[in-house]
Protein backbone atom coordinates (compact mmCIF):
# COMPACT_ATOMS: atom_id res chain seq x y z
CA UNK A 1 0.00 0.00 0.00
CA UNK A 2 1.28 3.70 -0.89
CA UNK A 3 1.26 6.19 1.37
CA UNK A 4 0.38 9.45 0.25
CA UNK A 5 2.73 12.66 0.82
CA UNK A 6 1.85 15.43 1.29
CA UNK A 7 2.52 18.38 -1.85
CA UNK A 8 2.54 14.97 -4.38
CA UNK A 9 1.27 15.23 -7.46
CA UNK A 10 -1.94 13.26 -7.74
CA UNK A 11 -3.80 13.57 -10.74
CA UNK A 12 -5.64 16.17 -13.30
CA UNK A 13 -7.10 18.53 -10.24
CA UNK A 14 -3.55 18.65 -8.79
CA UNK A 15 -3.07 22.85 -8.68
CA UNK A 16 -0.82 24.22 -11.39
CA UNK A 17 1.91 27.05 -10.92
CA UNK A 18 1.65 30.79 -12.07
CA UNK A 19 0.54 31.43 -15.27
CA UNK A 20 3.73 32.93 -17.46
CA UNK A 21 2.73 36.37 -18.60
CA UNK A 22 3.75 37.81 -21.83
CA UNK A 23 7.83 38.43 -23.02
CA UNK A 24 8.91 41.84 -24.00
CA UNK A 25 9.12 40.29 -27.90
CA UNK A 26 5.39 38.78 -27.61
CA UNK A 27 4.46 42.57 -26.30
CA UNK A 28 6.42 43.83 -29.43
CA UNK A 29 5.30 41.93 -31.91
CA UNK A 30 1.28 42.95 -31.09
CA UNK A 31 2.13 46.15 -30.76
CA UNK A 32 3.26 46.04 -34.89
CA UNK A 33 0.21 43.74 -35.41
CA UNK A 34 -2.13 45.93 -34.31
CA UNK A 35 -0.24 49.21 -35.58
CA UNK A 36 -0.63 47.69 -39.01
CA UNK A 37 -4.18 46.74 -38.95
CA UNK A 38 -4.91 50.69 -37.95
CA UNK A 39 -2.33 51.93 -40.46
CA UNK A 40 -4.10 49.69 -43.22
CA UNK A 41 -7.92 50.58 -42.03
CA UNK A 42 -6.67 54.33 -42.42
CA UNK A 43 -5.50 53.50 -45.88
CA UNK A 44 -8.96 52.05 -46.90
CA UNK A 45 -10.79 55.12 -45.68
CA UNK A 46 -8.27 57.50 -47.35
CA UNK A 47 -8.98 55.50 -50.87
CA UNK A 48 -13.09 55.67 -50.28
CA UNK A 49 -12.88 58.90 -49.55
CA UNK A 50 -11.00 60.10 -52.80
CA UNK A 51 -13.40 57.39 -54.47
CA UNK A 52 -16.82 59.36 -53.39
CA UNK A 53 -14.78 62.80 -54.10
CA UNK A 54 -13.91 61.57 -57.63
CA UNK A 55 -17.60 59.88 -58.09
CA UNK A 56 -18.77 63.26 -56.47
CA UNK A 57 -16.80 65.51 -58.50
CA UNK A 58 -18.31 63.25 -61.88
CA UNK A 59 -21.79 64.00 -60.85
CA UNK A 60 -21.44 67.63 -60.22
CA UNK A 61 -19.65 68.48 -63.31
CA UNK A 62 -22.60 66.30 -65.60
CA UNK A 63 -25.58 67.98 -63.43
CA UNK A 64 -24.19 71.58 -65.24
CA UNK A 65 -23.35 69.86 -68.67
CA UNK A 66 -27.53 68.86 -68.38
CA UNK A 67 -28.63 71.53 -67.52
CA UNK A 68 -27.15 73.46 -69.80
CA UNK A 69 -28.54 71.20 -72.39
CA UNK A 70 -31.87 71.08 -70.87
CA UNK A 71 -31.70 75.37 -70.80
CA UNK A 72 -30.34 75.55 -75.04
CA UNK A 73 -32.96 72.80 -76.19
CA UNK A 74 -36.12 73.52 -73.94
CA UNK A 75 -35.44 77.41 -74.73
CA UNK A 76 -36.12 78.19 -71.20
CA UNK A 77 -34.16 79.23 -68.06
CA UNK A 78 -32.70 77.03 -65.18
CA UNK A 79 -30.44 77.06 -62.39
CA UNK A 80 -28.64 74.67 -60.26
CA UNK A 81 -29.49 75.08 -56.54
CA UNK A 82 -26.22 74.54 -54.09
CA UNK A 83 -27.13 73.58 -50.47
CA UNK A 84 -24.28 74.43 -48.67
CA UNK A 85 -25.24 73.50 -44.94
CA UNK A 86 -26.71 69.94 -45.83
CA UNK A 87 -24.74 68.75 -48.95
CA UNK A 88 -27.52 68.87 -51.43
CA UNK A 89 -28.28 70.15 -54.47
CA UNK A 90 -31.16 70.36 -56.55
CA UNK A 91 -31.91 72.00 -60.50
CA UNK A 92 -35.09 74.12 -61.10
CA UNK A 93 -36.58 75.68 -64.13
CA UNK A 94 -38.38 78.72 -64.98
CA UNK A 95 -41.54 78.09 -66.91
CA UNK A 96 -42.18 79.44 -70.31
CA UNK A 97 -45.57 81.42 -69.01
CA UNK A 98 -43.43 82.97 -66.44
CA UNK A 99 -41.12 86.07 -66.75
CA UNK A 100 -39.60 86.78 -70.12
CA UNK A 101 -36.60 85.21 -71.02
CA UNK A 102 -33.53 87.62 -70.17
CA UNK A 103 -31.52 89.41 -72.40
CA UNK A 104 -27.76 90.19 -72.88
CA UNK A 105 -25.46 92.54 -74.25
CA UNK A 106 -22.57 91.80 -75.66
CA UNK A 107 -18.88 92.43 -74.11
CA UNK A 108 -15.45 92.29 -75.08
CA UNK A 109 -14.12 88.63 -76.64
CA UNK A 110 -16.97 86.66 -76.92
CA UNK A 111 -18.31 87.56 -73.10
CA UNK A 112 -21.95 88.27 -72.43
CA UNK A 113 -23.27 90.24 -69.49
CA UNK A 114 -25.70 88.70 -66.96
CA UNK A 115 -28.54 90.13 -66.14
CA UNK A 116 -29.71 91.64 -62.60
CA UNK A 117 -29.50 88.94 -60.30
CA UNK A 118 -29.55 88.25 -56.50
CA UNK A 119 -26.82 88.74 -54.57
CA UNK A 120 -27.87 85.82 -52.22
CA UNK A 121 -30.93 84.20 -51.77
CA UNK A 122 -32.11 83.52 -48.50
CA UNK A 123 -31.82 79.43 -47.23
CA UNK A 124 -35.74 78.07 -46.99
CA UNK A 125 -37.22 80.31 -49.70
CA UNK A 126 -38.16 76.82 -52.01
CA UNK A 127 -36.19 73.67 -50.07
CA UNK A 128 -38.55 74.19 -47.28
CA UNK A 129 -41.98 75.61 -48.81
CA UNK A 130 -43.95 73.62 -51.34
CA UNK A 131 -43.00 73.54 -54.86
CA UNK A 132 -45.68 76.08 -55.76
CA UNK A 133 -45.31 78.32 -53.02
CA UNK A 134 -41.56 77.85 -53.14
CA UNK A 135 -41.91 79.07 -56.80
CA UNK A 136 -43.60 81.87 -56.09
CA UNK A 137 -41.68 83.28 -53.75
CA UNK A 138 -38.33 82.59 -55.83
CA UNK A 139 -38.94 84.65 -58.87
CA UNK A 140 -41.19 81.76 -60.35
CA UNK A 141 -38.30 78.97 -60.58
CA UNK A 142 -39.86 75.68 -59.98
CA UNK A 143 -37.95 72.41 -58.91
CA UNK A 144 -37.60 69.97 -61.59
CA UNK A 145 -39.08 66.80 -61.77
CA UNK A 146 -36.88 65.23 -63.85
CA UNK A 147 -35.05 62.39 -62.14
CA UNK A 148 -31.24 63.17 -63.05
CA UNK A 149 -31.99 66.27 -61.45
CA UNK A 150 -33.98 65.72 -58.19
CA UNK A 151 -32.35 66.46 -54.89
CA UNK A 152 -28.95 64.77 -54.57
CA UNK A 153 -27.18 64.78 -51.53
CA UNK A 154 -22.81 64.46 -51.79
CA UNK A 155 -21.68 61.01 -49.84
CA UNK A 156 -20.42 59.86 -46.86
CA UNK A 157 -17.68 62.71 -45.39
CA UNK A 158 -17.93 64.62 -49.13
CA UNK A 159 -18.89 68.50 -48.07
CA UNK A 160 -19.52 71.66 -50.01
CA UNK A 161 -16.37 73.85 -49.04
CA UNK A 162 -17.88 77.16 -50.83
CA UNK A 163 -18.78 78.47 -54.13
CA UNK A 164 -18.54 81.73 -55.76
CA UNK A 165 -20.43 82.72 -58.65
CA UNK A 166 -19.92 85.75 -61.60
CA UNK A 167 -22.49 87.59 -60.18
CA UNK A 168 -21.82 87.15 -56.12
CA UNK A 169 -17.93 88.31 -55.41
CA UNK A 170 -17.53 86.88 -52.26
CA UNK A 171 -17.09 83.25 -51.49
CA UNK A 172 -19.94 81.80 -49.76
CA UNK A 173 -19.53 78.80 -47.01
CA UNK A 174 -22.56 78.69 -45.90
CA UNK A 175 -27.02 79.20 -47.16
CA UNK A 176 -28.10 78.31 -50.86
CA UNK A 177 -26.17 79.03 -53.96
CA UNK A 178 -27.36 79.72 -57.19
CA UNK A 179 -26.02 78.84 -60.50
CA UNK A 180 -28.16 80.38 -63.51
CA UNK A 181 -28.54 79.23 -67.45
CA UNK A 182 -30.02 80.81 -69.81
CA UNK A 183 -31.56 79.69 -73.01
CA UNK A 184 -29.18 81.89 -75.04
CA UNK A 185 -26.60 79.21 -74.60
CA UNK A 186 -24.54 80.25 -71.37
CA UNK A 187 -24.10 79.58 -68.27
CA UNK A 188 -22.41 81.77 -65.36
CA UNK A 189 -18.73 81.24 -64.38
CA UNK A 190 -19.08 79.27 -61.16
CA UNK A 191 -16.40 77.71 -59.23
CA UNK A 192 -18.02 74.78 -56.22
CA UNK A 193 -15.47 73.50 -54.53
CA UNK A 194 -16.28 70.03 -53.07
CA UNK A 195 -14.39 67.34 -50.30
CA UNK A 196 -12.95 67.60 -46.65
CA UNK A 197 -10.39 69.73 -45.14
CA UNK A 198 -7.17 70.08 -47.45
CA UNK A 199 -8.44 67.55 -50.26
CA UNK A 200 -10.52 69.74 -52.27
CA UNK A 201 -11.92 69.25 -55.99
CA UNK A 202 -13.42 72.31 -57.66
CA UNK A 203 -15.88 72.14 -60.39
CA UNK A 204 -15.21 75.16 -62.64
CA UNK A 205 -18.16 75.68 -65.23
CA UNK A 206 -17.31 77.04 -68.11
CA UNK A 207 -19.77 79.72 -69.28
CA UNK A 208 -20.07 79.36 -73.11
CA UNK A 209 -19.43 75.97 -73.85
CA UNK A 210 -21.55 74.84 -71.16
CA UNK A 211 -19.56 72.00 -69.98
CA UNK A 212 -17.86 71.64 -66.69
CA UNK A 213 -14.11 71.57 -65.73
CA UNK A 214 -12.69 69.28 -62.63
CA UNK A 215 -9.77 70.26 -60.99
CA UNK A 216 -8.04 68.05 -58.58
CA UNK A 217 -7.32 71.36 -56.38
CA UNK A 218 -9.00 73.98 -54.63
CA UNK A 219 -8.83 77.06 -57.20
CA UNK A 220 -8.46 80.50 -56.31
CA UNK A 221 -11.51 82.43 -55.45
CA UNK A 222 -9.89 85.73 -57.45
CA UNK A 223 -9.17 83.54 -60.27
CA UNK A 224 -12.75 83.26 -61.26
CA UNK A 225 -12.76 86.69 -62.13
CA UNK A 226 -9.69 87.31 -63.77
CA UNK A 227 -10.65 84.24 -66.23
CA UNK A 228 -13.43 86.83 -67.60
Amino acid sequence: MSVFQPGENTGRGAARGPARGFTVVELLVTMAVVIMLIVAASFSLGVLFRADLKTSAGKMAASVRYVYSLSVLNNQSYRLVLDLDNGEYWAEERPKEGRACETFLVEKEGERALPNLPTRRKKGVSSELGEDEGAEKSGQFERLKDNLLKKKKLPGRIKFKGAITSHHSDLQEDGLVEINFFPAGYVEHAYIYVGEEEDVYTIESVPLMGTAEIHRERLQPGSLFAKR
